[in-house]
C-alpha cells in the first residue's frame, strides 16, 4: 500500500539497534532530534547523534506479508541461497534489488514478483553473515 512507502526505520550504530514508528524533530534553528522506538517498547531520544541511518520502506511487502525497507536482505525462493539487498539508485531515483555475491540487478522488483517469490531475511546490519555466503 502506498501509505507504507512514508514509514521508516533507523539503525543506530553505537548501541546496535533498529528502531521502528520513529519521531523526528526539526527545531527552528536546524537542529533535530529523534525519537527512537525499539522493538522491546523502549524510546531513546538521540539528541543531534549523527550516529544513525535512516531507511526508508520501499513500499512493498514479501511473500510472508512483511513490508520490504532499505538495506533489507531478500532470498529469492525460486533459487534458494540466492541473496539481494535492497538499496536505493540515486542516478535512477529507485529502489534496486542487487544480488549480494556479484551486485547482479534484479530485472523485477514488481509487486507480484515480491508478494510471490521475494522473502526478507534479514538486513545488512544485524545479519552481516548473510553478506558473505
Amino acid at each position: 500500500m502506498i501509505k507504507d512507502r512514508f514509514k521508516s526505520r533507523v539503525w543506530q550504530e553505537s548501541s546496535k539497534h533498529m528502531g521502528y514508528d520513529n519521531c523526528f524533530i526539526v527545531y527552528p534553528d536546524g537542529s533535530t532530534d529523534m525519537q527512537l522506538h525499539r522493538q522491546d517498547g523502549s524510546i531513546t531520544l538521540l539528541r543531534g547523534e549523527h550516529g544513525f541511518t535512516l531507511m526508508q520502506c520501499i513500499g512493498l511487502k514479501d511473500k510472508d506479508g512483511k513490508l520490504i525497507y532499505e538495506k533489507d536482505i531478500l532470498e529469492d525462493i525460486n533459487f534458494p541461497k540466492k541473496y539481494y539487498k535492497v538499496v536505493f539508485d540515486n542516478d535512477t531515483c529507485q529502489h534496486k534489488f542487487l544480488q549480494i555475491k556479484d551486485n547482479y540487478q534484479l530485472i523485477t522488483t514488481s509487486k507480484k514478483y515480491c508478494e510471490n517469490y521475494l522473502k526478507v531475511i534479514g538486513n545488512i546490519y544485524e545479519n552481516k553473515e548473510l553478506l558473505e555466503e
